[in-house]
């Protein structure tokens, strides 16, 4: 994967991840080998459509009609409300899921919508950050794929693995806690869905 990245969403899940919390992980993303210096991660602050990053186009170079999209930032510390309290706190990975697969069509989200992250009651203490991928599945119509990831990681996994290449890290991740014997926060087989979204 090169380029600019469309942000991430990112879903707070558990009320002990506070503002404090939350500027400071955005700041160790930011700050972290392979993001670049940039913010790739999209706090969700509500539920309404009209918080949601829409996509913009500028020209391609001055006086040009062709355009290309502009990719927005992710959420900066600076921004993050004071105090702030999650629209998903208490919810789970399947919820976080279903409601970006729900939002309208025509919005032309900014953000990405295969991928997403969350952090839990867990990552705080873990100073990890869960990568999740979702699926439309034959049963549901809803999968996903999860895996934590240490803070300081986050941006090189996003970069660098999509597809059966990220379903492959979520099996590395597996074996490696079950050789060690810990505990093992995933969500999902691997290669078990198409990589196909809708």
């Amino acid at each position: 994967m090169s380029g600019p990245l469309s942000p991430y969403p990112l879903f707070v899940l558990s009320k002990d991840n506070d503002s404090q919390y939350l500027k400071t992980l955005l700041s160790e993303l930011a700050s972290a080998p392979g993001s670049g210096g940039c913010n790739n991660f999209t706090l969700v602050t509500a539920t309404n459509n009209a918080t949601i990053p829409v996509k913009r186009y500028v020209p391609i170079r001055e006086g040009s009609d062709e355009m290309r999209e502009s990719i927005i930032s992710g959420t900066t510390p600076d921004v993050v409300p004071e105090p702030f309290t999650s629209p998903f706190t208490g919810k789970d990975l399947h919820e976080c899921a279903k409601w970006i697969r729900d939002l309208p069509h025509d919005l032309n989200i900014a953000w990405q919508k295969e991928f997403f992250c969350a952090v839990d009651k867990h990552c705080r203490d873990e100073n990890t950050l869960l990568l999740v991928r979702r699926f439309e599945s034959a049963e549901d119509g809803l999968a996903v794929h999860a895996f934590p990831v240490a803070v300081t990681d986050a941006d090189s996994f996003i970069m660098n693995y999509v597809g059966d290449d990220w379903e492959d890290q979520l099996q590395r991740y597996q074996r490696r806690a079950h050789r060690r014997g810990t505990a093992d926060r995933s969500v999902g087989v691997p290669f078990e869905y198409n990589a196909v979204n809708h």
